[in-house]
């Protein structure tokens, strides 16, 4: 039998197709699209807000990936109870399913009130994937034919 993630030297197993799984691989590619939306204060009043800057990062284990949506969204005003409505603003990143991961996605969005005041605001999403595969994968290298002791 061939696991995922099995090794031939200095190959390794990481994707196979057939006819009864289809395409079997260890990676997901993830898409993470951020939307903008100007909602209203505690007390139920708001302003337009006029973008400026949209950046942030994606975690993925100890890789980090910035990522600058700032020429997308520079000078777009978003009335107050509105969403952003322009081209998706969307990150690609590929997950190995085979390593528990901690994965995490931060976005920075500054912008202004129509009286020239600055607004910022953060968010994040923090999540896990990934399953430890059971010990015997990758499969071992061989070892020599067992033995036995001679009978009593």
């Amino acid at each position: 039998n061939l696991f995922l993630k099995d090794r031939f030297g200095a190959s390794q197993l990481v994707v196979f197709v057939n006819t009864e799984q289809g395409v079997q691989s260890c990676f997901f590619n993830a898409t993470y699209t951020i939307t903008l939306e100007n909602k209203l204060n505690s007390e139920g009043t708001g302003a337009s807000a006029i973008l400026n800057a949209l950046t942030g990062n994606v975690e993925v284990g100890n890789e980090e990936i910035g990522f600058d949506f700032t020429e997308q969204v520079n000078g777009i005003v978003l009335a107050p109870e509105s969403s952003y409505d322009g081209p998706p603003l969307t990150l690609d990143v590929v997950i190995d399913l085979t390593v528990v991961t901690n994965n995490q996605v931060t976005s920075f969005l500054t912008a202004n009130s129509p009286l020239g005041f600055q607004c910022n605001g953060v968010d994040s999403l923090n999540f896990v994937t990934g399953l430890a595969p059971p010990p015997n994968i990758p499969t071992r290298s061989p070892t020599g034919i067992p033995t036995r002791s001679p009978a009593p």
